[in-house]
């Protein structure tokens, strides 16, 4: 197992830290249960919890698109609506938003 990126200690500066942050956070989820958001079915692939938010990667088990969903009470009614044909150009456009995220907000 990959050892997780310490993000306390050294708060990503690069793409590249982002990168390594997340992919080293995200974690298997193997026991998700099939979840129906508005008549589709969704499993959850990986996922992990910072603070108070559970941070997420969905599956449609009907189109194989995948979503990134972060949330804090899995309120239904705030699903993102943004999905992405591969696990990787869903993880390319987070790492994107919270390069520019991060940036302007220092």
């Amino acid at each position: 197992m990959t050892e997780m990126y310490d993000f306390y200690k050294n708060p990503p500066e690069t793409k590249q830290d982002l990168r390594d942050y997340l992919t080293s956070w995200l974690q298997t989820v193997d026991d998700a249960s099939p979840l129906i958001i508005q008549g589709e079915p969704f499993i959850q692939e990986k996922g992990f919890r910072r603070a108070f938010h559970q941070h997420c990667v969905f599956r449609s088990l009907l189109t194989n698109e995948y979503v990134w969903w972060v949330s804090e009470d899995f309120d239904l009614e705030l699903f993102p609506n943004k999905r992405f044909s591969t696990y990787e150009s869903m993880l390319e456009n987070v790492i994107n938003e919270y390069y520019v995220d991060w940036k302007l907000n220092r």
